[in-house]
């Protein structure tokens, strides 16, 4: 959870960045961060052990409230095989998007409405919309 004012907030998910871009490439795993005014979706992409281990530590870290497990399955090939974590600001369609995702956690469409929001996140940065930093 973001704490302060929004230079403060900006600080936060910069350190964020920064510390997942080099834990992630010393694991192997890629993956993007999209970020909506309170609400963040993060994509991770790479080894199964490594990606289960990251999953476990985030989930213990104090700092995430409500940390839910949207969708896991195996994967041809890596979305985001270029970012060891790409960031994708707020947006109004992301903000939608990650809203709906959420909605129905346990209902039968909530993997239609993931793999739209993974749609719009690769979208966003294969339009040049990711960030090195807020």
């Amino acid at each position: 959870m973001l704490s302060g004012d929004a230079d403060a907030a900006r600080q936060q998910i910069a350190d964020i960045l920064s510390s997942s871009r080099r834990n992630n490439a010393a694991d192997d795993i890629t993956g993007a961060l999209l970020f909506s005014d309170t609400n963040f979706a993060q994509v991770l992409e790479g080894p199964r052990a490594a990606v289960e281990r990251l999953y476990e530590t985030l989930h213990h870290d104090t700092r995430h409230k409500d940390l839910l497990l949207l969708l896991t399955e195996e994967l041809e090939a890596r979305q985001f095989p270029q970012w060891s974590m790409a960031y994708i600001g707020p947006s109004q369609p992301a903000q939608e998007a990650l809203a709906l995702a959420a909605e129905g956690v346990d209902d039968s469409s909530q993997g239609t409405r993931v793999r739209r929001l993974l749609a719009l996140m690769s979208e966003t940065l294969h339009r040049g919309g990711a960030k090195q930093a807020p």
